[in-house]
């Protein structure tokens, strides 16, 4: 069975590829969510994610009063297209955190699984588990340890490796002193990231 968070964008997939077919047409109204909750057999708390998704792309307008309308075929196999390239990017991310979860005993495993994920090209979906902070020699923070900087409490970030002088390193200990030039590598979504970086640039 399906994760709940994997679930709601298989289910905006689904209705998109029904805007594409042509069974759903534009200026047309989906089902009201609780008729949708039943039709995919999950919460209506799944159907408003998979909307909302929906709606981030332009493919439907959720309108007071008139419901769900269709807005744009168009923008529906723009989201389909998009889906199938980002499946395997969350796979990615997916396999990645569970090997590092289990790093004593797969550690070469997250090695190959974090460099491989470092090299995807991702597109912008909703919402990123993963990006990359360069640390410049005038930033405040250089030379304080990540046990000083305490990214997790303050941002919600995740330190998984760093990189410096081409070389990576995963794992690293909270000992380790933040340097002009190293690359931090973090798990976070973009609410996560934006505030790392604020943090992190006082911006």
């Amino acid at each position: 069975m399906e994760k709940a968070d994997a679930r709601y964008l298989s289910i905006a997939y689904q209705i998109a590829k029904r805007i594409v077919s042509g069974e759903l047409s534009e200026g047309s109204r989906l089902s009201g969510r609780t008729l949708l909750s039943s039709e995919y057999q999950v919460s209506s708390e799944t159907i408003r994610k998979a909307i909302k998704v929906l709606e981030t792309y332009g493919v439907v307008e959720s309108k007071e009063r008139s419901g769900i309308v269709i807005l744009s075929q168009k923008e529906a196999e723009s989201y389909m297209n998009r889906y199938v390239t980002q499946k395997e990017d969350r796979r990615l991310i997916k396999d990645t955190e569970e090997a590092l979860k289990e790093l004593s005993h797969a550690e070469s495993k997250a090695q190959h699984l974090a460099r491989k994920l470092i090299s995807v090209t991702r597109t912008g979906f909703f919402p990123f588990d993963f990006f990359t902070l360069d640390v410049h020699e005038a930033n405040p923070h250089v030379g304080k340890t990540l046990q000083e900087l305490d990214l997790k409490r303050q941002t919600g970030a995740l330190v998984i490796g760093y990189e410096k002088d081409g070389l990576f390193y995963q794992n690293p200990a909270a000992t380790l002193s933040i340097e002009a030039a190293m690359t931090l590598y973090l798990l976070g979504d973009l609410t996560v990231q934006k505030k790392t970086e604020e943090y992190l640039y006082g911006e």
